[in-house]
């Protein structure tokens, strides 16, 4: 989609526009739903598929119209509740409130379109802002990740790993235990 002359936001032909429109709102719907739903239960709450499957929607409807303004947003947090997905961590206050403010950018930038704009305007900063913070959560994740495993080194998705067998440390002999010396305590 060609972009407006003066704007960063593509310009949709009417019926792309309505339906983009239509998919978005509902995927967001979907979105505001499962974190209410999370903030209302206060126990432990898990990304669902549908929860994924939205974001997951919405990034590839950005790269398609070429929504360059939520395209990062919407890798980073796709990225992350793919991460609380698989590795069944529980959505806490943080990545809620993420994709609470990830929700209503979308939301205002498919208003502003349907509403004729051809810049996203402040909404630019707003989205950076939040790519920002979700790729430090995802970094936060991932560097979790490797201390609860032990492993320090970063891994790309595809690489794979070959692990070396390692003979266990021997166990040290008698004499060569070393003893602390007695500890005498000191009255005053």
């Amino acid at each position: 989609a060609a972009t407006a002359e003066g704007g960063d936001l593509p310009k949709l032909e009417r019926t792309l526009l309505d339906i983009f429109t239509t998919e978005a709102l509902g995927n967001l719907d979907n979105m505001r739903q499962q974190i209410a739903d999370c903030r209302t239960a206060g126990g432990l709450c898990f990304v669902t598929e549908s929860f994924f499957r939205a974001a997951h929607t919405l990034q590839g409807n950005a790269r398609s119209l070429g929504l360059q303004v939520m395209l990062e947003s919407c890798a980073e947090i796709e990225k992350l509740l793919h991460t609380l997905k698989s590795e069944n961590i529980p959505l806490d206050d943080t990545t809620l409130s993420l994709a609470d403010r990830f929700e209503s950018c979308v939301r205002q930038l498919v208003e502003l379109m349907n509403g004729g704009a051809t810049s996203s305007g402040e909404l630019r900063r707003e989205f950076a802002e939040l790519a920002h913070d979700l790729r430090a959560e995802n970094q936060h994740l991932d560097t979790a990740e490797r201390i609860v495993t032990g492993d320090d080194t970063p891994v790309e998705p595809e690489q794979e790993i070959e692990v070396e067998a390692q003979a266990a440390p021997a166990e040290p002999e008698a004499d060569e235990i070393p003893v602390a010396p007695p500890v005498i305590p000191v009255v005053s």
